[in-house]
């Protein structure tokens, strides 16, 4: 008799271990299944396309303001500017456009796997509203930005005579 107590209590504890670890499988499975998939979804329509054109903006404005500021170095030096050194500038705008690309590509990759991180917030339609407001907030603020630099630049273009229209 005591050894049938003692395989039933040493059963329990298994059973229970194969229940808890059947109860994780299926709940991974269930998060990489269906709630990652819908989560990728609701961010990439939510939030993505906009966080993308804010860093295209921000990328955008600091290689105008290298434009500005090595336009504004000729004048100062009083000497002549060329679309040749401006093209060095244009070469690393490039460069950027170019890692925003890559980067944005490997983001869309990354996004396959379940974003649980956002579960709670991206169920939450507020939450959601709030963050769009807050980017095309940012957006406009940087859109302004990189009008006046334009501006500024085509200034000190014109100072130095150079043709905007030779921009590469």
């Amino acid at each position: 008799m005591i050894a049938v107590l003692d395989a039933t209590v040493l059963q329990s504890p298994a059973d229970r271990l194969r229940r808890e670890l059947s109860a994780l499988i299926e709940s991974n499975d269930e998060m990489q299944t269906r709630t990652g998939p819908f989560l990728t979804a609701r961010y990439q329509a939510a939030l993505g396309r906009l966080e993308l054109q804010l860093l295209k903006l921000q990328i955008e404005i600091r290689s105008v303001r290298r434009r500005v500021e090595l336009l504004q170095s000729g004048i100062n030096r009083g000497e002549p500017a060329t679309q040749e050194g401006l093209a060095d500038n244009d070469a690393e705008l490039d460069r950027l456009r170019l890692l925003v690309l890559t980067h944005a590509d490997r983001l869309s990759r990354l996004k396959t796997e379940p974003p649980h991180s956002y579960a709670g917030s991206l169920m939450d339609d507020i939450w959601v509203a709030v963050r769009q407001a807050e980017l095309a907030e940012a957006i406009a603020v940087e859109s302004g930005l990189l009008a006046q630099l334009l501006i500024r630049q085509a200034e000190s273009m014109a100072h130095l005579g150079i043709s905007p229209g030779g921009r590469a």
